[in-house]
């Protein structure tokens, strides 16, 4: 039965020989080897820790852990409340030395994993480098997508919307896996990637939506597409050429004329001049010159700054594109490339609309297409024009980098 109302029913081309998504496609293990799940569902590897000293770490029950080079099982262990460290000579964990530069922790009963007090499913995997160490949380694709979900987006929306964005984040993270398949991992958990919470942030009402939308994904010409989302858009999507280096129809930007009563359709910020002027100047060794003049320069198609200029009281000049100004100060100070700034005594003003980088899918528009009867299928094909709709069986990555995270 067709399970896509609207949508042409595409299965993809099955590629469980890559690793990074297939657990079942690992190098054989023999004899008392760490062996990965049978299953061929696609895992995510999400790095959870980065570059920290020491981790807390948790198991209930029986668990096992693993040379991650080798596949070698090196202990069999129960009820482990450790302090993990990396040295010179390996990882320690609960009085053990593993020589190992990563291990594998496994719970043998698909227990939870604690790391820092938060709960994970799946395996965890522990890498040491240069005196620090890495957790990265090997988890199966659904329950990832139902670790990001209330971090991404709220519980009590209407349920088509999240179905949207259910397949929207399985289809995002699945881009990513196959884009970073060379690394360590293939996605982060902050604002980057996508918001991962683990166990601890998924709810019953999320977790409904991605059984209901269980192995859907958006696809272009083919291949697995780079589902890009943000918060609001402020009335039309951006062109992710603008942003990155990826040119693909579905992702040129459309009018969107439904966040118009979002809480981020309008927004306004209050710089000091020695602020805003610090970071411009964040490499100079002397003092910090006022901004007297600020010029915007050229917008694109959807409205957006494109550029703007300084100019200083030592008579000193800085052009800066609006997407590094608005890193610069942090993408949740400068909400949006999509503003005006002017002086006011002391201080800058800026005014803007939308929040986020502006590509593919606003979810506050999703949200109030949602209010007004839209389904899953056609909110979608609203902000992605030209997608469909595909059963994972598996996928061929886009030829295009995902880069820059959501926002």
């Amino acid at each position: 039965m067709n399970k896509f109302p609207g949508s042409a029913l595409i299965m993809i081309t099955v590629f469980c020989s890559a690793a990074a998504l297939c657990p079942a496609a690992a190098p054989e293990q023999k004899g008392r080897e760490y062996k990965p799940p049978s299953s061929c569902e696609p895992y995510i590897r999400v790095a959870v820790l980065r570059n920290v000293d020491s981790i807390g770490l948790k198991v209930n029950g029986e668990f096992h852990i693993y040379d991650a080079a080798t596949g070698r099982r090196l202990l069999q262990e129960k009820n482990a409340r450790w302090t993990v460290t990396s040295g010179q000579k390996g990882i320690s964990a609960g009085g053990h030395l593993f020589s190992a530069g990563g291990i594998i922790i496994r719970s043998r009963d698909r227990n939870e994993i604690y790391l820092n007090g938060r709960r994970f499913r799946g395996e965890m995997r522990l890498i040491g480098k240069n005196g620090s160490l890495l957790a990265v949380n090997y988890v199966g694709l659904e329950d990832y997508i139902k670790g990001i979900f209330i971090r991404e987006s709220s519980h009590y929306w209407p349920p088509e919307v999240l179905k949207a964005e259910a397949i929207v984040f399985r289809s995002f993270a699945l881009y990513r896996a196959a884009e970073n398949s060379s690394r360590d991992y293939d996605v982060t958990c902050d604002v980057y990637s996508q918001v991962y919470g683990g166990m601890t942030a998924e709810r019953y009402r999320t977790n409904k939506m991605v059984k209901d939308t269980e192995g859907m994904v958006l696809v272009y010409d083919g291949r697995i597409f780079p589902a890009y989302y943000h918060s609001a858009c402020g009335g039309r999507t951006e062109d992710a050429a603008k942003l990155w280096n990826i040119n693909l129809p579905p992702l040129k930007g459309v009018a969107c004329g439904y966040c118009g009563e979002s809480p981020h359709s309008r927004w306004s910020r209050t710089l000091s001049n020695k602020e805003v002027s610090s970071k411009l100047h964040a490499e100079s060794s002397v003092g910090v010159p006022q901004i007297t003049v600020i010029t915007p320069g050229s917008r694109d198609a959807s409205g957006r700054m494109e550029e703007l200029t300084f100019s200083f009281e030592d008579g000193g000049t800085r052009t800066i594109s609006a997407k590094e100004f608005r890193q610069l100060l942090g993408p949740d100070v400068i909400k949006s490339t999509d503003f005006e700034a002017r002086l006011s005594g002391a201080g800058i003003i800026f005014e803007g609309a939308g929040w986020g980088h502006g590509v593919g899918l606003c979810q506050w528009g999703a949200y109030f297409m949602a209010k007004q009867g839209a389904s899953y299928a056609q909110i979608l094909s609203h902000y992605y024009p030209g997608t469909q709709i595909a059963e994972l069986g598996s996928f061929k990555s886009g030829d295009s980098k995902a880069a820059g995270g959501r926002r």
